[in-house]
């Protein structure tokens, strides 16, 4: 018996110093890093249920009272109940939202279940079932269908809103189903804050953690596994059963004010709740950075004074000036060496050495460089005080990783020495791994779709939609009187949109590139002619380095009715009718003319009989003194015994003429007789007509006749 107590002892202290050394192993192995979108202002409330990113990029939030919310990096619109769309939701409380295999984001309100179509933003009930239902969790089976889980009640549908499977759940408390890890166990958090994992065949509780946790997530890729506690955010290895301590604690009682977790495409751990709307963990995004686990002799702060990188892979680090120990990067531990061996005082000189390394044209910040290597890629890592930078020399291209953002409890850089794919930069704090960055070596892939559209049109009235990037060639149809159109672009960089430059070509419109603002994701097309127009658009990442340009959309501008072809074939038979027209005009008019000219040397049929008599003795008198230049009105009216006063009354009283005119119309009227009766040439019929000059004479045939005796002589 006191053996058997003994024994019990012994393993209890065994197993004591078993979760005490794991405990602090798991404590130094996480360091996150905070932050928050650039659209959190945005949100129209500040509490979220589940937030979740769909397979195009967006990301989806589920709020409390405040609607659906899709986030751009840019822009969040919002999908709710309002006095402008009261028919859109019953309510605007979302409790669980998930994406379908088809692209639809499936939702759930405290009344019903919605499916949002991303083909056309429409939002429509999922099924007649669920009226009235309330759908604690969506989420996606293996088989394609989804889960809807409701109290009691789970329901398996398929992508086309049918049920094929509907059963009765009894479960000794209420428990959250996440996606299986890599070992295919189920992981299964109860309201009696138990941990279990089942297998997947069968739902046999086969081990269970005492982790009193309110929701857990599984990342499937590192296998380890989130959990919100009473404490705050904690990881558990699930392959070395290992739980950290507390790793961030939230502002308010994660037991009342944490909802979810969810791991974005970026691998950015997302903790929603209540104030603020979600908390966002970026050191959990991808193997970029990893602490050495290395140790002081008196167990204080760690500083590394100086690293080398010896022959057999081994890294010799000189921490606090009189302590050198070798670290091997394969198993992570550490030997020491020596504590008497004093660092070497080397420092890379900022003035000579570090031009040897770098190119004229690369700009280096005018602080002190403390140390400086040039890794295996061809990247030189150069140390400064509070950051480090990584600078791709081929390219000029660069990144800066500062204390505060590494998120390895470092508190200033002070060395660094190149290792296999990266640096081990050393300072006060410790040592931490860098991996190189491949993104810096020249044009990248950046993803860039249309987020939204705003059409205005030219009244003044504006159209917001959006469009389905998924779609082989997204393409917008603009109306007529819709020439103004302003396009929304996103890289899906949520946590680095602000930093993101855009550029934009309209190929069949220009065919020059316009470079937007740094952080400005939008592009305005005025007065657009009709046609169609392909748009070409090309990004930057966080670091600057342009992606190669992709084509977004393709426009076509409706013609107005003035515009098309019809419109335009009118116009040509309106032109052809004209000068038509225009031509039988002249034609009428010419002739009309004819028959005036040929009617003036005939007898004037219009005169009234009183007034032939002195009409024809003073024609008479006239046409015995034709061929007098020198005859005038004076001499006419005293060979009709008048005065020259009394002869013009009489002339316009009786024959609609001043003597003047009618002397030139006697003689007119006989040089027109001449011209169609004889053969005489123009300046002799002038002569006989009383002028000396045959222009002047050509010039008052014109303006009595229209025409010139040269063409009258022709046309006879």
């Amino acid at each position: 018996m006191p053996m058997q107590i003994i024994r019990n002892l012994i393993r209890f202290f065994i197993l004591y110093l078993f979760i005490f050394s794991v405990d602090c192993l798991a404590q130094s192995s996480f360091n996150p890093v905070v932050k928050q979108p650039a659209t959190r202002r945005q949100m129209p409330v500040s509490n979220v249920n589940e937030v979740i990113q769909d397979s195009e990029g967006y990301m989806w939030y589920a709020t409390l009272e405040g609607g659906l919310c899709r986030d751009d990096g840019y822009h969040i619109d919002v999908f709710r109940c309002d006095m402008n769309h009261p028919a859109l939701l019953t309510d605007n409380l979302i409790f669980s939202l998930c994406e379908a295999p088809n692209g639809e984001i499936w939702f759930s309100t405290s009344k019903s279940v919605y499916a949002l179509d991303k083909h056309d933003y429409s939002i429509r009930p999922l099924n007649d079932m669920f009226r009235n239902t309330r759908a604690l969790h969506i989420s996606l089976l293996p088989n394609g269908n989804m889960l809807l889980e409701s109290d009691s009640v789970a329901y398996e549908v398929t992508s086309r809103h049918k049920i094929v499977k509907k059963k009765n759940v009894v479960y000794r408390g209420r428990f959250r189903i996440i996606h299986p890890d890599t070992e295919g166990k189920k992981w299964v958090c109860y309201d009696n804050r138990r941990l279990c994992y089942t297998e997947s065949d069968t739902s046999r509780v086969i081990y269970q953690y005492n982790i009193k946790a309110k929701n857990i997530l599984v990342d499937r890729t590192r296998n380890l596994l989130f959990a919100i506690t009473a404490d705050g955010l904690q990881v558990f290895n699930i392959d070395r059963g290992i739980l950290s301590d507390c790793i961030y604690q939230y502002s308010e009682n994660p037991e009342l004010g944490v909802f979810g977790l969810y791991l974005d495409h970026q691998y950015n751990l997302w903790m929603t709740g209540y104030h603020p709307s979600f908390t966002v963990f970026t050191a959990f995004a991808g193997p970029a950075a990893k602490k050495l686990d290395i140790k002081s002799p008196d167990y204080s702060d760690v500083y590394v004074d100086r690293i080398q990188l010896l022959p057999d892979g081994r890294l010799k680090i000189y921490k606090d000036i009189h302590y050198v120990s070798l670290y091997d990067l394969n198993n992570d531990t550490e030997e020491l060496v020596s504590n008497t061996t004093l660092a070497p005082k080397v420092r890379w000189d900022s003035n000579k050495k570090l031009a040897q390394l770098v190119e004229s044209n690369v700009d280096i910040d005018k602080q002190l460089v403390k140390d400086a290597a040039l890794d295996d890629k061809g990247h030189l890592w150069i140390v400064f005080d509070q950051y480090v930078r990584e600078l791709c020399i081929r390219t000029g291209h660069f990144r800066d990783i500062s204390v505060s953002s590494c998120g390895m409890g470092m508190y200033n850089f002070h060395c660094v020495a190149a290792v296999e794919n990266g640096v081990c930069v050393g300072g006060a704090g410790g040592a931490c791994l860098f991996t190189t960055n491949e993104r810096l070596n020249g044009a990248v892939e950046v993803p860039v779709c249309v987020s939204s559209y705003t059409v205005t049109t030219d009244d003044g009235t504006s159209t917001k939609g959006f469009l389905y990037s998924e779609e082989k060639q997204p393409s917008l149809e603009l109306a007529a009187n819709s020439s103004n159109v302003t396009l929304s672009f996103t890289t899906f960089n949520h946590m680095n949109a602000t930093e993101v430059n855009f550029a934009v070509k309209i190929n069949g419109w220009t065919d020059e590139w316009v470079n937007l603002k740094t952080g400005d994701n939008t592009f305005r097309i005025i007065n657009l002619p009709k046609g169609n127009y392909e748009v070409q658009v090309r990004a930057t990442d966080e670091y600057g380095i342009w992606g190669n340009p992709c084509s977004v959309l393709m426009i076509h501008r409706l013609p107005a009715w003035w515009e098309t072809w019809w419109a335009y074939t009118l116009y040509i038979v309106l032109c052809i009718g004209l000068i038509t027209g225009a031509f039988l005009l002249y034609r009428f008019v010419q002739q009309k003319r004819e028959e005036l000219y040929r009617s003036v040397i005939t007898d004037d049929k219009h005169a009234s009989a009183p007034y032939n008599a002195f009409r024809e003795k003073a024609v008479g008198i006239v046409k015995k003194h034709i061929a007098d230049d020198n005859y005038t009105v004076d001499m006419l009216a005293e060979a009709l015994f008048m005065s020259r006063v009394n002869l013009y009354r009489k002339m316009l009283a009786e024959c609609g003429q001043t003597p003047s005119d009618f002397i030139k119309t006697i003689r007119m009227e006989h040089a027109y007789h001449l011209l169609t009766t004889t053969d005489l040439s123009i300046n002799i019929i002038a002569g006989k007509c009383g002028y000396t000059s045959g222009s002047y004479f050509a010039k008052c045939f014109k303006a009595r006749y229209n025409i010139l005796p040269t063409a009258v002589r022709k046309r006879n």
